[in-house]
């Protein structure tokens, strides 16, 4: 669901009052929710919960963390549609505006010094370690 809240431009720096909430809910009906914000620069942030406390994490780590591949295939993922027979083509989503945002997302990930699935993870790891220790 996307929502326009003027608190989430007001939670960070950068933020717009732009989000999408996702709520995923399993057989046993629990659920979690998380954001992806839309932040001013054109890139985005993925924010959830632990323990009461809301976490974010740039939308292009978490993507290359998901997946062992380039920025280039990243990119092409991001920016095309699929048609019928499930193949990429380019389409209404490849407009130059999702090439910007998409090429804002991956620069942003290679600021961070990270250029491979294994740093991403260990990025990730690094900074959730402490958070998660205790936790099953």
């Amino acid at each position: 669901m996307s929502l326009v809240r003027n608190s989430f431009r007001d939670k960070r720096e950068g933020h717009t009052d732009k989000a999408v909430v996702i709520r995923c809910v399993r057989e046993d009906q629990s659920a979690v929710s998380i954001r992806l914000y839309y932040l001013i620069n054109g890139s985005a942030r993925l924010g959830f919960w632990i323990q009461g406390r809301e976490y974010m994490l740039p939308v292009g780590v978490i993507l290359k963390a998901l997946v062992d591949t380039t920025d280039r295939d990243i990119y092409v993922s991001l920016t095309c549609v699929y048609n019928e027979i499930y193949d990429k083509a380019k389409g209404a989503v490849g407009t130059q505006l999702f090439g910007e945002r998409a090429s804002i997302i991956l620069h942003e990930v290679t600021s961070l010094s990270l250029f491979t699935r294994r740093q991403c993870l260990q990025h990730i790891g690094e900074h959730f370690q402490p958070v998660m220790s205790g936790m099953e």
